[in-house]
C-alpha cells in the first residue's frame, strides 16, 4: 500500500520535528556538561584552599633539626604540589627575619616514606625552588601577610599518595626574638589564590553564559520546528 503524497510529507515534517528536537536536546546537554565542568573545576579550585595543614610553634630560638611527621592520613590532598611556608605574628619593634641569612638560616628537607621503609626525596627543586636554604642568599620565594601576621615561602613539596611526609627544618642560624612571634608550619595544597576573590564573578558568569546558551538553542528550535511545520516540503 503507497502512501500519499500527503501522507509522505506529514511523515517527512514528523521525522524533521524529532531531528530538531533531539538535536536541541543534545544541544542543551552539550552546554550543561560544559557548565557543569566549569563550576566543577571552580569548586575543586576552592577546595584546594582549604588543604591547610599546620605544625605550631616551632623553636627556631637554638641549633638543631625540627622534625613534621606530616599527618597526610588526615588530608585530602593526595598527589601534587604543597607549599611549605613560616607563618609568624606581626610583633611590635621584633624585626622579621632577612632572606640574606644575616637574621635567620635554616635548611629544608621532604622525604617520603614507603611502607617497605623506601625513602625518597620529596623537595621540590626548579627554576623557581632553587635552594634547600630558604632564608639565605636572597632566593626569589613568596612572601605575604596581614595586619597581624607574616607568610614566608619556604619550598615546594612533592605530594605522593602511599607515602609517609617526613619534613625536616634544620635551624643553622638561630633567631631567638623570632619565638616571641610564635613561629610556625604550614604546609598548603597549591592552587590559584586569585580564586578565592574572583570565585564569585567567575561562578555568575558561568550561570549567564550557560543561560544565554540555553537561549539561543531554545530560539534555534523555535525556528526550525515551525520551518518543518510549515513547509510542505521540509529540506532532506
Amino acid at each position: 500500500m503507497f502512501l500519499t503524497d500527503e501522507r509522505q510529507g506529514n511523515m517527512r515534517k514528523t521525522i524533521w520535528k524529532i531531528m530538531v528536537l533531539g538535536a536541541s536536546i543534545f544541544l542543551i546537554g552539550a552546554a550543561f556538561m560544559v557548565w557543569h565542568a566549569w563550576q566543577a573545576q571552580l569548586d575543586q579550585q576552592a577546595e584546594l584552599g582549604r588543604q591547610v595543614l599546620h605544625f605550631d610553634t616551632i623553636d627556631l630560638s637554638k641549633e638543631g633539626t625540627i622534625s613534621w611527621s606530616v599527618p597526610t592520613d588526615k588530608w585530602q590532598y593526595k598527589e601534587g604540589e604543597a607549599r611549605l611556608s613560616l607563618v609568624v605574628n606581626r610583633v611590635p619593634n621584633l624585626s622579621l627575619p632577612r632572606r640574606d641569612g644575616s637574621t635567620l638560616r635554616i635548611r629544608i628537607t621532604a622525604k617520603g616514606i614507603l611502607h617497605d621503609g623506601a625513602t625518597n626525596d620529596r623537595l621540590i627543586r626548579d627554576w623557581y625552588y632553587t635552594t634547600d636554604e630558604p632564608f639565605t642568599n636572597e632566593p626569589k620565594l613568596w612572601e605575604s601577610g596581614g595586619p597581624d601576621s607574616e607568610e614566608f615561602g619556604l619550598g615546594g613539596i612533592a605530594i605522593h599518595p602511599f607515602e609517609r611526609l617526613v619534613i625536616g627544618i634544620q635551624v643553622l642560624t638561630p633567631y631567638a626574638a623570632l619565638q616571641e612571634a610564635k613561629p610556625r608550619l604550614k604546609l598548603a595544597a597549591k592552587y590559584d589564590y586569585a580564586i578565592d576573590e574572583h570565585l564569585p564573578f567567575m561562578r555568575f558568569l558561568g550561570h549567564i553564559a550557560f543561560g544565554l546558551s540555553v537561549i539561543a538553542i531554545l530560539i534555534l528550535f523555535r525556528h526550525g520546528w515551525y520551518r518543518c511545520a510549515n513547509y510542505s516540503n521540509p529540506p532532506t
